[in-house]
């Protein structure tokens, strides 16, 4: 009897010895914090003189971030709106022009309550702050990407969520697609 429980106590350590050494290692950080073990390194005597131990400087300070992301802002803005070169004096268009808006992306397009029409206002898409300007819009085409075909087109997930996918991919509808729809293409 004294054999059979020594070798059932046996048999039992070592489940228990190999469960431990699996779980142990992944969850290491979280067992020590459990139990109160800090483990620490002792750099007293190492030379640091002429390094830069500050591996995370800040650029701005708390008082100058703001006024530093509002420069940024402007400079992405400045650079990304495209010019248009007004020949024979289109611009500026009359209240009835109707402008088509290509991309899948331009349904989603957040204005954040700031109208690119000029200073703030109530509208929550590009189609409703152009039409709230007296302009037209593309309906066959707004219709095309917001319920349409189109729908399934546009920015991967890490360009939208900011990189928490590897997806950056822009996934335009091709010209035959818009083509074969009636009205999208004027």
């Amino acid at each position: 009897m004294r054999n059979v429980f020594s070798g059932i106590f046996t048999v039992l350590l070592i489940v228990i010895m190999v469960l431990a050494n699996t779980m142990l290692p992944t969850n290491a950080r979280m067992i020590n914090n459990m139990l109160g073990y800090n483990q620490s390194v002792d750099n007293s005597e190492v030379d640091t003189e002429g390094l830069n131990l500050n591996y995370n400087e800040s650029d701005y300070t708390e008082d100058e971030i703001g006024e530093a992301e509002e420069e940024l802002n402007m400079n992405i803005a400045r650079e990304g709106i495209v010019l248009l070169k007004n020949d024979e004096h289109a611009m500026p268009y009359a209240k009835d022009t109707t402008f088509s808006f290509f991309s899948a992306n331009s349904d989603d397009f957040a204005t954040g309550g700031f109208s690119l029409l000029g200073g703030s206002s109530g509208v929550s898409s590009l189609k409703e702050g152009f039409e709230s300007r007296g302009f037209g819009v593309n309906e066959e085409l707004w219709e095309f990407y917001s319920k349409g075909n189109g729908k399934d087109y546009g920015l991967g997930p890490g360009s939208i969520s900011f990189g928490d996918d590897g997806d950056f991919s822009i996934n335009e509808a091709p010209l035959s697609i818009l083509e074969s729809e009636k009205g999208v293409v004027r």
